[in-house]
């Protein structure tokens, strides 16, 4: 799965690619300059001004071969894969509570726990409806109304229309991927659109998707997230975002109504939606808190890569991450 993922962000205009490189040439055509490109070779050669990706990829590969050779582009793709398929972290307490350590867990954990794995019309959260098994994900896609903001996807009038898109099915316009996998940190902002800088706004809003939706705008809409507090006329960039929202709402609302929507209306008070967070915070390895501990993962910070291209990131005290 990762090693397949990996080819399609440079080759979409919405992602990596960008509307320059390229334009207008095939798919095949951009995977190709760009392995040329690292490879620096052919198309490619001469594209950056310090270039040691091939004893890279000689390295990872075990192999002598030259750059046409073994800097292709399902070479990049396998290397960025075997990357993403080493970082397993599910060293975390929900875990270790699982696997019979039963002081990993606090109360509140546990009462989340519940809250999680009990049906809404039972009073609990319904979050296993699509949050299910060990990897809290039905590798599937929903419905769940999220504000629909930002320029959208090829859909017109800045919409997305998710996995439709994709499929051509439209049964499944507006489904999103809704998963919180194992292992890892959350980060805000939340949900397809980023509309949400907490879990417990998350939460709120499945306690009432519409009501949460028209408290978004209410509050300014995109206009009240921090990345848009200074961009000029913000009010103007997404003038369709409410009216798009609206529609997929009326399609989460569609689905419930013919029963197939796995998404309900939640009846979750404060106390419980904070301890529903701690639960899922109890997901969360330690491993990923610390960067010692991650250090297999991180590239070294005093040099500047292969390319003399490398980023390195920072939190907004300057501290690396």
């Amino acid at each position: 799965m990762p090693t397949a993922q990996a080819r399609f962000p440079v080759t979409s205009a919405d992602e990596m690619r960008g509307n320059d490189f390229e334009a207008g040439a095939s798919n095949d055509a951009v995977s190709d300059h760009l392995a040329a490109r690292i490879g620096n070779y052919a198309a490619g050669a001469g594209e950056t001004a310090t270039n040691e990706w091939l004893q890279a990829f000689q390295q990872g590969f075990a192999s002598n071969d030259s750059a046409d050779t073994l800097v292709t582009f399902a070479n990049i793709a396998t290397a960025l894969g075997e990357y993403e398929r080493s970082m397993v972290f599910t060293s975390h307490p929900f875990a270790d509570y699982v696997n019979g350590d039963t002081g990993a867990l606090t109360n509140a954990h546990k009462h989340g726990a519940i809250l999680f794995y009990t049906a809404s019309d039972g009073g609990g959260g319904g979050c296993s409806n699509c949050l299910a098994g060990d990897r809290f994900t039905d590798e599937l896609h929903h419905v769940v109304g999220f504000p629909q903001i930002g320029p959208g996807k090829g859909a017109g009038n800045a919409d997305d229309f998710g996995r439709e898109r994709e499929s051509g099915d439209a049964d499944e316009r507006y489904h999103f991927p809704h998963a919180k996998p194992t292992k890892r940190r959350d980060y805000a902002p939340y949900g397809h659109t980023g509309p949400y800088g907490s879990l417990n706004e998350v939460l709120g809003h499945y306690n009432n998707p519409r009501r949460s939706v028209d408290n978004f705008f209410d509050d300014g809409g995109v206009c009240q997230l921090p990345q848009f507090e200074d961009v000029e006329d913000c009010d103007l960039l997404y003038p369709g975002s409410a009216d798009n929202s609206d529609a997929a709402l009326d399609k989460l609302s569609a689905e419930r109504n013919a029963g197939t929507a796995l998404f309900e209306d939640t009846d979750l008070n404060g106390q419980d939606r904070n301890n529903i967070v701690q639960f899922l915070q109890s997901l969360t390895d330690p491993c990923v808190l610390d960067r010692d501990c991650l250090a297999p993962w991180i590239a070294d910070t005093d040099d500047t890569g292969p390319d003399g291209q490398q980023l390195n990131a920072q939190d907004v005290q300057g501290n690396l991450l």
